[in-house]
């Protein structure tokens, strides 16, 4: 592994060194792992965390991406009308603590083999997600307009699907299932079974080294799915919360009933911008069970005009027969 295995091998002689020499008094175990093995820690799951992200790349191709959003009919209002009037326009990357999937962030640890138990039992960070469907070439199939998908993201129908272009760069395929999280393990395994002995120690050592494990590892735990949700052949854009700039973190406030607020915060990216990701080809598709499509496809083209994307954004409707009860 070139560098990788010698910054590996490093740390693991490291570990050892650290056991050994805390082995008769403990009194400053947790200090010395705080200082001086996290730091090391850090570094050597960069590596692998960079190596485990680029089982995720995308294909370039041709450098047009094309992927495809499901939102609501007010989102996209929303993004034209700010961009005619030369407002920021982007969709947002919300915080995955409010996720539908209880799973989020934590399948890859769930994978883990039990002799690595230690590392499981912490609560993991945040990270703010905005997520594509990649269309199916071999079936040409653009996933634009799918039933599937309007009934599972596209409200019911009465949403619309966006078709635009994301620089692949910035998008990272999830994948599903154990056998993909097994390959990331794999990576993983020589700086689990090095740390094993050692978060045994103590228990607050064993937390301290499982939870910033985790938080080493950033992205690539969010890139990770339960097989069920395999159908959705999704990409992302994430970024992790420690990458997120404070100043950069927005609010936005719901009503829920009872007087209760759910209070979600959101990050905005500049490639999610509309003027970058609407390209020639680009398209709005309105859900199948809008009852007033004709005239919202019209008002969303003098929208779309406004704000200067006539020829590089189509509107059309989904013409799929299907009906909400």
């Amino acid at each position: 592994m070139g560098e990788s295995g010698l910054g590996i091998d490093e740390f693991q002689s490291l570990v050892r060194d650290t056991i050994r020499l805390f082995q008769q008094d403990r009194t400053n175990l947790s200090g010395y792992v705080g200082g001086v093995v996290l730091p090391r820690l850090e570094d050597v799951l960069k590596q692998i965390s960079s190596e485990i992200d680029y089982l995720h790349h995308l294909d370039s191709g041709s450098g047009t991406n094309y992927v495809v959003h499901y939102t609501s009919i007010d989102t996209v209002i929303s993004l034209l009308e700010n961009a005619s009037q030369g407002k920021p326009a982007s969709l947002r990357l919300y915080d995955s603590v409010h996720f539908n999937d209880p799973e989020e962030g934590n399948y890859l640890s769930a994978c883990l083999p039990q002799k690595h138990g230690w590392a499981l039992h912490t609560e993991p960070s945040h990270a703010y997600v905005a997520s594509f469907i990649i269309p199916d070439a071999k079936n040409k199939d653009d996933a634009s307009n799918s039933l599937m998908f309007w009934r599972t993201y596209g409200q019911e129908g009465l949403g619309c699907s966006l078709r635009v272009n994301v620089a692949s760069s910035q998008l990272r395929r999830v994948l599903y299932g154990k056998r993909h999280a097994q390959r990331a393990i794999v990576k993983l395994r020589p700086v689990l079974d090095s740390l094993k002995p050692l978060a045994s120690m103590q228990e607050d050592v064993r937390q301290m080294l499982a939870s910033q494990f985790w938080e080493y590892l950033g992205r690539v735990r969010y890139l990770y799915k339960s097989e069920a949700y395999q159908y959705e052949r999704e990409c992302r854009l994430v970024v992790y919360f420690s990458d997120a700039q404070p100043k950069d973190i927005c609010f936005e406030r719901k009503l829920i009933g009872d007087g209760r607020v759910l209070l979600r915060h959101y990050h905005e990216h500049n490639d999610l911008t509309i003027q970058n990701m609407v390209v020639s080809g680009s398209r709005i598709t309105i859900g199948p069970c809008v009852s007033d499509a004709t005239d919202l496809c019209r008002s969303l083209e003098i929208l779309r005009d406004r704000a200067g994307l006539t020829a590089q954004l189509s509107v059309t409707r989904s013409g799929i027969p299907y009906r909400r009860f």
